[in-house]
């Protein structure tokens, strides 16, 4: 059988073009595990593998519906009972991309937003070089997914400007938002495997990343659909060991002073720890008393914290602690 131009023209360019891996940890994700996969596998960009780590401690079918997406561009690996951040060690562990893509099993990939960010990576000819996408969320259909507008959507040199707008903001990235050359998770190192039950985990990892890296590419074309969580998961967790893996991961952002002590990315610390406060003030107060020990010790005076409701009027007149003991007694503001 003989080959066209068209097909040896598409093989040579799949030859040229790096690989990116997109890795997806997963536990009881039936209900969504499907529409994820074929989100990865449906990319406009050629060469991807996509690496499933199953949870075998499942208790729903998960693995079934993993299966039914046909494509030879999956590979499902199983493991025992295991962290999230265990499971995205793993899986880079068997990957062989040039290029890092973490995907939580519920969310979606627009179909080039893959190669929107590897097109941008390419031009810079370095790699450590970092990517990042805008999201949107949707609750039950990503049809209409709703937009959001941050002040960090823009290309940032030195990288970790992109930390301090984000704390004094008050805005994140979600975590499939990135995409990130093996070099520079290399060289940041795995993802914490100690900070359990920690809906944070992504922000201690990649706030690593940003330091090794030498600027940051937004790409506007390409996103993320971030599905709102369906029922209860990590991120609504109020263990101890959560909150206090919280706190831990707020005090590691302080690897930023190495590069940058100047007061505005102090303010910007000390904004985390003040929302650290803001949350867990009244059930933890041994935490939170810690978390205001970190800004005392930042430099920064006076506790203030701007929630953008009727919290900042009461917090005028009695003082941020009165007004969160008020917040407890009254349950409503």
């Amino acid at each position: 059988m003989e080959t066209s131009k068209t097909d040896k023209t598409n093989s040579n360019q799949r030859d040229v073009l790096p690989w990116v891996s997109i890795i997806v940890p997963c536990y009881n994700g039936e209900k969504t595990i499907k529409q994820t996969l074929e989100s990865a596998v449906g990319q406009d960009y050629q060469n991807v593998e996509v690496l499933v780590i199953i949870d075998e401690s499942s208790t729903d079918n998960t693995l079934a519906k993993a299966k039914e997406v046909d494509s030879d561009k999956i590979k499902i690996i199983t493991v025992d009972a295991c962290s999230p951040c265990r499971k995205r060690n793993l899986g880079f562990e068997r990957s062989r991309g040039q290029y890092i893509q973490y995907l939580d099993a519920d969310d979606l990939l627009s179909k080039d937003k893959i190669s929107k960010q590897v097109e941008a990576l390419s031009k810079t000819e370095r790699s450590d070089v970092l990517a990042v996408s805008r999201w949107m969320h949707f609750d039950q259909s990503p049809e209409s997914p709703a937009a959001n507008t941050q002040y960090v959507y823009k290309d940032y040199k030195p990288a970790y400007g992109v930390l301090v707008d984000m704390w004094l903001k008050g805005e994140m990235i979600q975590t499939s938002c990135w995409l990130t050359s093996r070099e520079l998770v290399t060289a940041a190192g795995p993802w914490n495997e100690d900070l359990e039950k920690n809906p944070n985990d992504d922000g201690e990892f990649f706030c690593r990343v940003v330091l090794k890296a030498s600027e940051l590419v937004y790409t506007p074309e390409g996103a993320v659909l971030y599905r709102r969580p369906l029922s209860q998961n990590a991120s609504q967790s109020k263990s101890t060991t959560s909150v206090e893996s919280i706190l831990r991961s707020y005090q590691s952002y302080e690897a930023i002073l190495d590069f940058d002590s100047s007061e505005r990315t102090k303010k910007g610390l000390s904004n985390m720890y003040l929302l650290f406060i803001y949350n867990y003030f009244n059930n933890f107060p041994k935490l939170a008393k810690e978390a205001e020990d970190s800004i005392k010790r930042l430099g920064i005076n006076g506790l203030e914290y701007h929630s953008g409701g009727p919290f900042d009027r009461i917090s005028q007149f009695v003082g941020f602690k009165n007004a969160l003991r008020l917040r407890k007694l009254f349950r409503g503001f």
